[in-house]
């Protein structure tokens, strides 16, 4: 579902704007495309690890705590829907052109998508984990704790964030936006 999900929307998006544009760099050069598709393989197995694993179990036993991981999962898959979406309908519109999103749930967090993703990770971990062993549950934990750390310290909010101060960081009303705003959680703005 997830995977349908984000393919869908992606597959959609380009054939609305033409191309993805974060591979404007390495596009035409195929080591570093191939080398990107490469670790992104390698990044979706140690992501799905967890669930890997759990689908294999000889008995699944679905635990209160299966139940839990079913709702964060489907809240995570939900909130990063409804971000991915508002965004890319607010980019399309030319008004906007040149301008950041801080509507709908980006009233309430600079990264809800990736607050989304990372819910539908931990949803899943929780899941699969209710239906594994102690030791077996503790490593594959790897899988959400790596997405995790990739969204909030390498590649996620770092790299969005340094674009947005470099494009809009001497505007007063960003910066009041920016200061306000959750940076991943959603919460209530700051009075400022």
């Amino acid at each position: 579902i997830w995977a349908v999900r984000l393919g869908g929307f992606l597959l959609y998006r380009i054939s609305k704007t033409g191309k993805d544009s974060r591979f404007d760099n390495i596009r035409d050069n195929f080591i570093a495309f191939g080398r990107f598709w490469l670790g992104q393989g390698l990044s979706v197995w140690v992501i799905l690890l967890p669930a890997l694993v759990a689908f294999t179990a000889s008995s699944p036993n679905i635990a209160p705590l299966a139940w839990i991981g079913v709702v964060v999962w489907a809240l995570g898959l939900a909130l990063e829907s409804a971000a991915d979406w508002q965004k890319f309908t607010f980019n399309s519109l030319p008004a906007n052109k040149g301008k950041w999103i801080q509507s709908g749930v980006w009233k309430y967090s600079r990264h809800p998508n990736y607050m989304g993703e990372m819910l539908v990770w931990i949803g899943l971990y929780l899941y699969a984990v209710s239906v594994l062993s102690l030791p077996l549950g503790i490593a594959v934990a790897v899988g959400p704790l790596f997405i995790i750390s990739l969204l909030l310290f390498i590649s996620g909010i770092p790299l969005l964030e340094k674009f947005a101060d470099a494009r809009w960081g001497t505007n007063a009303e960003y910066k009041k936006y920016k200061s306000r705003t959750s940076m991943l959680i959603p919460w209530p703005p700051k009075k400022t």
